[in-house]
């Protein structure tokens, strides 16, 4: 039986500005919470794919919703470096949280397969369905088991984190966790104090080659990545974080058809080499006949692809590597290094 679905995917980003008031010394700050709802919905056989992509989004806004009512992040006091519990709490649910998922889903799909085992035994040999009552007990058991051990693996991951644990000493934060905000007496405004002496992981290597950058709250210098003059309207250039979110990298018309011609000739060449060496081989090892047309043929069929991805990859304006996806984190880094020096994101900044 031919079966046929689509599956629509979408993410909504969002945040909102959260006052704390220190538990330790009383200083009042806020900070900038931003978070990423995701969303999915299904259609069959090409029926209610509208609906289905309505549902996908309402889905994503009211995941993120609650991620900003009830989530947090791990914001320092800025003058005695502690951490209020309840935002520890709150960064705590927004970790691991695919395993709350997956466990939801063995729950609900081991039962499931258990009755659908027992109606296969049920319609099977007469001997096999003393085996019914067993089923029906184990399946579940075992299926609802593993769901509250994957719960409670979980809770144990998240009570690991104790960004207290050496106070009155600054604490390791996450990489991309925002600065904290004082409001300026003079200017009635929030800014962020002076830099200080707080470790951040994830940065990897240093601010002027990586850019740790928060999507949804950091912004990219409105510029071409390449030339660096003012952007036309354009797609620019598009990295997927997640799924149904893609991070754009500002990218002007004319570099980008520049970057194609350097894209197929730096494919063709290398597409040359590949075959080159390929056929090079092929002379050497000197298979049989049948095996060396075999290896001929496989040869002029990768080597495009080989040459395809390496040109692909030389040609990216930008790498970018996923440090935290719930968060929306991640480490940036452009082929340009004028453009590097613009990107002053507000995570690096305190």
């Amino acid at each position: 039986m031919f079966f046929h679905g689509r599956r629509y995917h979408s993410t909504a980003v969002g945040g909102r500005l959260v006052d704390v008031r220190c538990d330790q010394c009383g200083c009042e700050y806020a900070y900038q919470l931003t978070r990423i709802g995701s969303g999915s919905g299904a259609s069959v056989y090409g029926v209610g794919n509208s609906a289905a992509s309505k549902s996908a989004t309402k889905s994503s806004k009211a995941d993120l919703s609650k991620r900003l009512a009830n989530e947090a992040e791990l914001v320092p006091c800025p003058k005695c470096h502690w951490i209020n519990e309840d935002l520890v709490h709150g960064y705590r649910l927004g970790r691991w949280r695919a395993l709350g998922t997956l466990a939801l889903y063995i729950a609900i799909v081991g039962p499931c397969a258990s009755l659908i085992v027992v109606w296969f035994v049920s319609q099977g040999p007469v001997n096999d369905r003393a085996a019914i009552p067993k089923i029906l007990t184990i399946g579940p058991a075992v299926s609802i088991a593993i769901a509250i051990a994957l719960l409670l693996f979980r809770d144990l991951l998240r009570a690991r984190i104790q960004p207290n644990a050496h106070y009155p000493s600054p604490p390791i934060l996450p990489a991309g966790c925002p600065p904290a905000l004082l409001k300026d007496p003079k200017a009635g405004q929030l800014q962020a104090p002076p830099q200080q002496a707080i470790t951040r992981e994830g940065t990897g290597q240093s601010a002027d080659e990586w850019t740790i950058f928060q999507v949804g709250r950091d912004e990219l210098p409105t510029v071409c990545c390449q030339c660096l003059q003012p952007e036309p309207p354009s797609p620019g250039y598009q990295i997927p974080v997640i799924l149904g979110l893609k991070l754009v990298i500002p990218f002007c018309d004319s570099c980008a058809r520049q970057r194609k011609r350097k894209n197929r000739i730096r494919g063709l060449v290398t597409s040359g080499i590949v075959l080159g060496v390929a056929l090079g081989a092929l002379f050497v090892i000197h298979p049989s006949h049948d095996a060396f047309w075999m290896l001929f043929v496989a040869a002029f069929l990768i080597s495009p692809c080989v040459g395809g991805a390496v040109a692909h990859e030389l040609a990216k304006p930008a790498c970018m590597k996923v440090v935290d996806s719930s968060r929306g984190v991640v480490r940036l880094w452009f082929r340009n290094p004028d453009y590097r020096q613009l990107i002053r994101p507000t995570s690096q900044s305190a």
